[in-house]
């Protein structure tokens, strides 16, 4: 072998070792960078909670307040309008009130008024109606004249009730300008029916004496 072919045989073995040991550095560096990065990672996160933790419990309370306190919100509170207050102060019109009108009194029943009601009365009940001077009803009977009738009967009225052979009847009997009359209904009106003057009952009476 000539010197030329074993220069030629070192150099390229010399460059293969070369080759084979700056590969063995490029893996090396490349497989330690993750840890350095995960090295970095936990101490500033250790550093973190330290410097956390080693606050002090008033300085805590504080940073806590301050994060998560509300902002106040301003509210404005507008003052009534002239308007507004005119309205509510204005006392309202007077509204006029309907007078109501007295209520009418109901006429008692006269003397002329009483067959009608009596027949009425007889027809709801199968008989008549005794009424008593006064406008008052006899013992027997119970309640009011208004009750019974449906109104008031002049105090100045009398009514007599008979029952007879050949049925029920009745006499009115009032006075009227210084004459008493009485008035029969029913089948002994007839007998019934007669009138006298209160100044001739008491002329015969004093003769009589």
């Amino acid at each position: 072998m000539d010197k030329r072919t074993l220069i030629v045989i070192l150099t390229l073995a010399t460059s293969a070792i070369a080759m084979t040991a700056l590969a063995q550095v490029d893996t090396a560096s490349t497989s330690t960078l993750p840890e350095e990065i995960a090295t970095t990672t936990e101490a500033t996160a250790t550093a973190t909670s330290t410097t956390t933790n080693s606050a002090s419990p008033r300085d805590r309370e504080e940073r806590f307040a301050s994060s998560t306190a509300p902002t106040p919100t301003e509210t404005t509170i507008e003052a009534p309008s002239e308007e507004t207050t005119t309205s509510a102060t204005t006392t309202p019109e007077s509204v006029p009130v309907a007078q109501e009108e007295p209520a009418t009194e109901t006429l008692a029943a006269t003397a002329e008024d009483i067959p009608t009601f009596e027949e009425s009365y007889f027809s709801k009940h199968g008989k008549y109606l005794q009424i008593l001077p006064g406008n008052q009803l006899p013992d027997y009977e119970i309640g009011t004249v208004s009750g019974k009738l449906g109104t008031n009967v002049d105090s100045g009225v009398r009514v007599d009730v008979y029952v007879s052979p050949h049925g029920q009847g009745y006499q009115v009997t009032h006075e009227e300008n210084g004459t008493i009359y009485t008035v029969g209904f029913g089948p002994e009106a007839s007998d019934r029916t007669h009138s006298y003057s209160i100044q001739t009952a008491a002329a015969s009476s004093t003769e009589s004496n």
